[in-house]
């Protein structure tokens, strides 16, 4: 995925005349740019451009792995455990201390979001009575279309069942006029 084409931090036109940003290269015409197709976003301004280029940091910032951070007491952790002083082991102690309660806090604030409601839209009352007002009124055509065509059987049936009743007269009125039975 291309990110942001040209120069980020450059201001003013290119060698072709073509603004920071455009995308001129055949083969990056149908490359994304800060979520947006190329032709989108060279019909940005560039307030426009220096937005989306803001949201696409923030998502990539989204989908980066949270940095958890490393301990004097971790194995992970680069020197020697020893060789830090006091004052250094307090820091390590306090940090993590403050880290799990932000992070215990932080999800307690999710479970009560969610609990609350207050994770959904303001209105979700609204999109919900429309969902299901809408999934009625396909369930009742879908009703509706069944029962048209229960009635169509029915009377293609009864239709066969009386072109039969006739046939088997013309044939009996056949067989009285041939000097059958």
């Amino acid at each position: 995925m291309a990110s942001i084409i040209a120069a980020a931090g450059s201001s003013g036109a290119g060698k072709d005349g073509a603004e920071d940003g455009d995308v001129t290269d055949p083969e990056d015409a149908h490359a994304t740019i800060a979520g947006l197709d190329s032709k989108t976003y060279n019909k940005l301004m560039p307030t426009g451009r220096a937005i989306a280029r803001i949201f696409d940091d923030a998502k990539r910032a989204e989908e980066a792995p949270e940095e958890v951070p490393v301990y004097y007491w971790d194995e992970d952790f680069e020197g020697d455990p020893e060789e830090l002083g006091s004052k250094e082991k307090v820091w390590h102690n306090v940090h993590s201390m403050g880290y799990s309660t932000f992070k215990g806090m932080e999800f307690l604030g999710e479970i009560f979001a969610n609990f609350f409601g207050l994770t959904k839209s303001r209105y979700q009352w609204v999109i919900d009575a429309k969902e299901k007002e809408k999934a009625e009124k396909e369930r009742a055509l879908l009703e509706h279309r069944q029962r048209q065509w229960l009635l169509q059987q029915r009377k293609l049936r009864r239709e066969k069942e009386s072109a039969e009743k006739m046939a088997a007269e013309a044939l009996a009125e056949a067989d009285k006029l041939e000097g059958g039975e």
